[in-house]
């Protein structure tokens, strides 16, 4: 029922199920066009100016065909299968690395997998372009030392000092 002082719109409309209406059925000109509901399937329809009557909305969401999805993709770590799509198809991304290892940028625009990691080790930054790696593990009483400028670091026995408290009390007071 229409409010007082509100001219109500009207829809032309169909309760019966998979209905959808005639060309003849709906207006379409430059002065206006008419809307169909299929209320009980929940789709809107509309007349286009060629005539032909066409889906406009459905409560199940869009409806067509696709016709091609594509991917791309440059990287290392990730490749592409399935692709193109054209009107019906699975597109498939899968992630390859090596179990252990580090993913990181070989380049400016493509991934890497490091080697695998020794477990309890050190991981050190490869730097620009290079694959992270990591120390051996080191064993009880030993410290992670420097060798230098453009050396990695290892473990070693710590020379001077004997193991347990007396490396933490090397640590606190400096001797």
């Amino acid at each position: 029922m229409a409010q007082t002082g509100y001219t109500p719109i009207l829809i032309y409309g169909s309760s019966t199920a998979s209905a959808t209406p005639s060309a003849s059925n709906l207006t379409s000109s430059a002065n206006g066009a008419e809307l169909a509901l299929n209320y009980t399937d929940g789709k809107l329809y509309y007349k286009d100016n060629t005539g032909t009557v066409q889906l406009l909305a459905s409560k199940a969401g869009a409806s067509g065909s696709v016709t091609s999805v594509a991917q791309t993709f440059t990287g290392g770590i990730i490749s592409v299968a399935g692709s193109p799509i054209t009107t019906s198809g699975t597109l498939a991304l899968t992630v390859a690395g090596t179990s252990g290892g580090v993913p990181y940028f070989s380049s400016a625009s493509a991934w890497a997998s490091s080697g695998a990691l020794t477990q309890y080790g050190v991981v050190l930054g490869g730097g620009a372009g290079a694959a992270p790696t990591s120390t051996s593990a080191g064993t009880s009483g030993q410290v992670l030392t420097s060798n230098g400028s453009g050396s990695p670091p290892t473990f070693q026995t710590a020379s001077g000092i004997s193991t347990g408290k007396s490396i933490a009390m090397a640590m606190i007071f400096g001797f």
